[in-house]
């Protein structure tokens, strides 16, 4: 076939064989600049699926750190859950600030328990409570609260001098919470 082409080609005068031969390298320049914008169109998507892995990749990460820490934060949110109960349970409140005014030599004055705020299934109640005892003693006191098997927030501390009984007296406020639906997940307050 090619043989049959170059015959004729052959067989053509000159300005012909000119026509023919500017229409072919005309033909081939525009195949050329196609593929060139072709190829620079599939740089560019590459460029752009690139991008779009990296930032795969990075969320992916992220997701293995987060399950490699899930029993972790599982722990965590049993702890959290173990320590907010489903009820006010001012009594166990009480009775947990005189176990441990007790087990630190403390003298335990005062509580009052204040406003109940209640939003998204969580509840808080106010306290105000009151110790009497010496510096150590007062700090292992707020320790032992802090660790106590109730979440307690602390949001202020007085300390003053009680000339009466000749020793430090703490005026604390404080929050503590309860679950006020009948779920157990509840939304942590961030401060």
């Amino acid at each position: 076939m090619i043989v049959k082409f170059l015959e004729s080609f052959k067989k053509l005068s000159n300005s012909s064989k000119l026509i023919a031969s500017m229409i072919l390298v005309i033909c081939v320049i525009s195949l050329l600049v196609q593929q060139t914008i072709s190829i620079k169109e599939l740089n560019a998507n590459i460029a752009s699926e690139e991008k779009l892995l990296s930032s795969e990749n990075l969320r992916l990460s992220n997701i293995v750190k987060i399950k490699n820490n899930y029993p972790h934060f599982q722990e965590k949110l049993y702890q959290l859950e173990a320590s907010i109960p489903n009820f006010p349970a001012e009594e166990s409140i009480l009775a947990s600030l005189q176990e441990t005014s007790e087990e630190t030599s403390t003298d335990f004055t005062k509580v009052t328990f204040g406003k109940v705020s209640t939003g998204d299934g969580l509840s808080q109640i106010s306290l105000s409570i009151s110790f009497l005892g010496n510096f150590m003693s007062l700090l292992e006191l707020l320790d032992k609260i802090k660790g106590a098997s109730r979440l307690v927030r602390f949001d202020g501390l007085n300390l003053s001098k009680d000339n009466v009984k000749n020793s430090l007296k703490a005026d604390i406020q404080a929050v503590t919470f309860y679950v006020s639906t009948d779920t157990k997940t509840v939304a942590i307050p961030r401060k």
